[in-house]
């Protein structure tokens, strides 16, 4: 959806990185607030997680607000074709190029900036909703079910998010294939197809099913109980009853007054395992999330895939990748049933193997397609030197010589013969002068790219590896702190990963993606989208962020691995602070003893 917002909105790689960090932003400023009113025990949970859904169907309803209020969509050359004085039209070869700014293009420039707004508005609106909806759904989930059972539950949930996420990437891709405004106007107007660079999907469809199922989901939870009262575990008297990681942070936060609040941050902040453990975390927690927001524009820039390709790669490539490799960095660390130094450790080398990973994409990619954007690029036709072209709006066409012109002008082309979709008295192109045509579009020759399955076995590997580091990650960052730190340092890890990493890095991508840009298309003062990069660049750009993110959280893994060595174990049965702590299968649970008021 992302590319075709670029398009639609004439955004650059950076607004993009601001529209995806701003749901982030959202859930931080709400956080707080949420989960310190929604834990107690008068609130009743189902209902807070209905407002969340209600809220984020707004958020979606507000993203969609710009196709609604705003005039259609005009591709480059449909507007060109319009035009009835064709040998005044700026995108064909003209003796004399006149720059003109109406009045309508500097309208539409500032509605494309207010559709940026909305856009940010709408994701922030959709961070505040889901806010409740993971922690107090799995609180509420826990308090329903046998402890035993309620690993299971909340997995299955979780699964369904990531299929969710899958259906998403595939639905979209159908969607695109739909112009954008098919609802307002003649589709058989449009002479271009889903693969030229103008073509803009229906991106907004996908969005108002969103909306609508959130809306539609939220009602029945207002008819849930406080408590399910599905199941209540019997103890035997006098025992000490077993609470999970949700339980212990709301009886810890509840226990805490103003100085030992104060107190847990000081011991946390002269943590110096857990420090450098943060920071490593922050840092590869923003490095994967801004490489993920840009993979389908990397896989159309550097192997020229349409945006309906684009997506179900992403859809069936990343996606799944991190789901088997959570999988299996779970089984791996409960197999190998590790020590801290040793989580340390094996957070390190898979840190490490990913960054290899990275090294290899970072050599893999396309030359790219070549585009001529001076006239006369043969040197064969003096009329060529007569075209005075404008590069400010990119259309580019395929010309009979197998070449792609970045618009009819650089081709030289003089008249456009609408019956046949093609460009005619082509001038700039070489060979027999009866085929100086050219048509819509990149010629599609010249795209195919051989590495493209290599790069994405590679890729899958890569995305798979970092996911195992999630299991050793989590355990580390509760049992390297003191217990009554614990619920403290995941609320560290929680706004820290974002508010420094997730939050800053799509910004920062986008940024550097920018800087690739060969040629930004522009008009009326107006910076637009990039309308062609360097794709050698780019590729380096990209992934040379990722590799100097890796190698300092490889290097920040490996400091925290040569602390804790330095720690002596604790024993494996410890009475502490009122929690007694048991070592079952590589993880630590903690029974409650008791807690003074």
């Amino acid at each position: 959806m992302l590319t075709t917002l670029e398009q639609r909105y004439e955004l650059m790689a950076s607004d993009l990185g601001w529209i995806v960090s701003s749901y982030n932003i959202g859930t931080l400023s709400i956080i707080v607030f949420v989960v310190h009113i929604g834990s107690r025990d008068s609130s009743n949970r189902p209902k807070w997680i209905g407002i969340g859904s209600i809220t984020m169907a707004v958020g979606v309803f507000v993203m969609c607000l710009p196709q609604f209020i705003f005039e259609s969509y005009s591709t480059v050359s449909s507007s060109s074709k319009n035009n009835s004085n064709m040998t005044t039209n700026k995108y064909l070869c003209i003796e004399e190029f006149e720059s003109f700014c109406a009045v309508d293009n500097v309208n539409r420039s500032s509605d494309k900036r207010i559709a940026f707004y909305l856009l940010v508005a709408g994701m922030c609106i959709n961070g505040i909703g889901i806010a409740p909806v993971m922690p107090l759904g799995f609180s509420y989930i826990d308090d329903s079910v046998p402890k035993s059972t309620s690993g299971l539950y909340i997995g299955i949930v979780q699964s369904i998010y990531g299929f969710g996420t899958i259906l998403s990437f595939l639905l979209g891709a159908v969607f695109v294939l739909l112009w954008v405004d098919f609802y307002r106007i003649q589709t058989t107007d449009i002479d271009i197809n889903s693969n030229h660079p103008s073509w803009v999907g229906a991106w907004w469809i996908g969005l108002l099913i969103s909306g609508l199922l959130y809306l539609l989901g939220s009602f029945p939870l207002f008819r849930f109980p406080k408590k399910l009262g599905i199941h209540v575990d019997k103890l035997p008297p006098n025992t000490p009853e077993r609470v999970t990681d949700e339980d212990l942070e709301v009886v810890i936060l509840r226990g805490h007054k103003i100085k030992d609040l104060v107190n847990s941050i000081k011991r946390l902040l002269t943590n110096s395992p857990f420090v450098v453990l943060m920071a490593g975390i922050t840092v590869e927690y923003g490095m994967f999330f801004g490489e993920a927001t840009f993979f389908p524009k990397y896989f159309e820039t550097q192997f020229g895939l349409s945006p309906t390709n684009a997506n179900i790669l992403t859809g069936l490539v990343p996606v799944p990748a991190i789901g088997i490799g959570c999988i299996i960095g779970g089984l791996l660390f409960k197999r190998l049933n590790l020590n801290l130094a040793g989580s340390a450790l094996l957070t390190a080398i898979l840190s490490g193997t990913t960054l290899l990973g990275h090294i290899i994409l970072f050599n893999l990619g396309c030359q790219g397609q070549q585009i001529v954007t001076d006239t006369n690029v043969n040197g064969t036709n003096v009329l060529c030197e007569e075209c005075d072209c404008s590069n400010t709006q990119y259309n580019p066409v395929c010309g009979a010589d197998n070449i792609t012109y970045y618009s009819p002008c650089q081709a030289g082309c003089r008249q456009y013969n609408p019956q046949e979709s093609e460009y005619t008295d082509c001038f700039c192109l070489s060979g027999n002068p009866s085929k100086w045509t050219a048509v819509e579009g990149v010629c599609s020759d010249a795209v195919y790219c051989s590495s493209l399955v290599p790069f994405l076995i590679c890729l899958f590997f890569v995305i798979c590896v970092a996911s195992m580091e999630v299991a050793p990650q989590h355990i580390l960052a509760m049992r390297s702190v003191d217990k009554e730190d614990k619920a403290m340092g995941l609320g560290f890890k929680h706004v820290g990963t974002r508010l420094f990493g997730m939050i800053p890095a799509p910004v920062v991508y986008g940024a550097v993606i920018d800087m690739t840009c060969k040629s930004f298309s522009s008009g009326c003062d107006q910076t637009g989208t990039c309308a062609q990069y360097d794709n050698r660049l780019f590729r380096q750009a990209y992934f040379g962020v990722c590799m100097a993110l890796n190698a300092i959280s490889f290097t920040l893994f490996v400091v925290t691995w040569m602390l804790l060595r330095r720690i002596p174990e604790t024993p494996m049965n410890e009475s502490t602070n009122g929690y007694t702590r048991q070592l079952q299968n590589g993880c630590e649970s903690f029974e409650l003893e008791h807690v003074k008021h």
